[in-house]
């Protein structure tokens, strides 16, 4: 976690600007040691030391995804809302159809979102 010099407040690592501030924030880079368990240590007692990768949160993309606006790594999340188009019929059943304008609520599409920034992604 990383603490923001301008606010204070706690952000995630992945992240390049306060959550809450909107300051840069400035990262300091964690050595990584090669680390062998003493049980596998004790097993391989005259072959070199395995080399293990650093840890990753459950939460980070693989596959080099950034959000364009706050830079987390966390994959987007799939959101429901209702569409342009809905609303356009729903305004029209109102006026023209008091017992229908309903059917326009129904008529969603899937957005993306960061799930860090709350951005809209394309």
């Amino acid at each position: 976690m990383v603490t923001c010099n301008n606010c204070g407040r706690v952000n995630d690592e992945s992240t390049r600007i306060c959550r809450y501030c909107g300051t840069v924030l400035e990262h300091q880079k964690a050595q990584v040691r090669d680390y062998t368990p003493p049980i596998a240590d004790a097993m391989n007692v005259g072959s070199a030391p395995q080399k293990v990768e650093p840890y990753s949160p459950p939460g980070a993309a693989a596959g080099g995804y950034r959000c364009p606006n706050c830079q987390s790594t966390y994959p987007p999340v799939a959101e429901k809302r209702i569409s342009t188009e809905g609303w356009i019929v729903f305004c029209a059943l109102l006026i023209f159809c008091l017992p229908l304008f309903w059917i326009g609520l129904l008529m969603k599409e899937e957005i993306r979102v960061c799930p860090m920034c709350r951005t809209r992604l394309a």
